[in-house]
């Protein structure tokens, strides 16, 4: 998406939910069962896919895992995976019911 910001208004549901409009998740390749991410940053709320926000903590933390031991490395990947797969889980629980 561009620099541009653009300003949104969307409606809140009952149940808190709401709809984002379809040329964001069409710019950030957002797609129905996807996780998103807000944050409370004090002054509003940002919203990032969960993808994104992984990406930026991997990115804060990889300057420390450099040097770290082979273990280390191979049980964060053996984490990733797992998480992957609960997310995965999780999403068809929520399409099955």
């Amino acid at each position: 998406m561009s620099n541009e910001k653009s300003e949104y208004k969307v409606e809140v549901g009952r149940s808190g939910q709401i709809t984002l409009p379809m040329q964001l998740c069409k710019a950030y390749g957002i797609k129905e069962g996807d996780f998103l991410t807000f944050q409370d940053t004090g002054n509003g709320l940002t919203l990032q896919t969960t993808q994104d926000a992984l990406e930026r903590v991997r990115a804060i933390v990889a300057p420390y895992l450099e040097n770290v031991d082979s273990p280390l490395k191979d049980f964060l990947a053996w984490r990733r995976q797992e998480t992957e797969q609960e997310e995965r889980g999780f999403r068809k629980q929520t399409s099955d019911s």
